[in-house]
């Protein structure tokens, strides 16, 4: 065979293997980094923001039940104290008065037992995991 042939064949071969090797690596380049952002931004979701939504939604959750039972605590009150007439208003407010009570007693033990606790873990997990708040590009 004539060298004037094989010459440009091999180098031919040669310069499309290096364009082939450099179009490989940047593919894999790119599908690491994608595979990163997204393993990251499951942890995110995992380890920071999932469980700061889930507290939230549970001290929003206990904070409107303890606003509706409030409510109906006042308006049994409001309806006793109406038809007791005037006369009788203050016998009306005491037949109340153990379950208003009862009521604050179970806010405070709520307040103290559950919702504190719970913003307390929220400061814990947001100063432990603050990290994972910044973004990946």
């Amino acid at each position: 065979m004539d060298l004037s042939i094989i010459l440009p064949i091999m180098a031919a071969l040669g310069v499309g293997g290096w364009i082939g090797s450099l179009i490989t690596n940047w593919m894999t380049v790119r599908r690491e980094t994608t595979a990163r952002g997204i393993a990251f931004r499951k942890q995110q979701l995992e380890q920071f923001y999932g469980p700061l939504l889930a507290m939230h939604k549970e001290i929003l959750a206990r904070s409107e039940l303890r606003v509706k039972l409030e409510r109906a605590v006042d308006q049994m009150h409001l309806s006793s104290m109406v038809h007791a007439g005037p006369h009788r208003i203050a016998e009306a407010s005491d037949a109340n008065m153990p379950i208003i009570l009862a009521n604050i007693d179970d806010q405070n033990k709520t307040l103290r037992d559950v919702l504190m606790p719970r913003y307390q873990e929220m400061i814990l997990v947001f100063r432990e995991k603050m990290w994972l708040v910044g973004r990946v590009n």
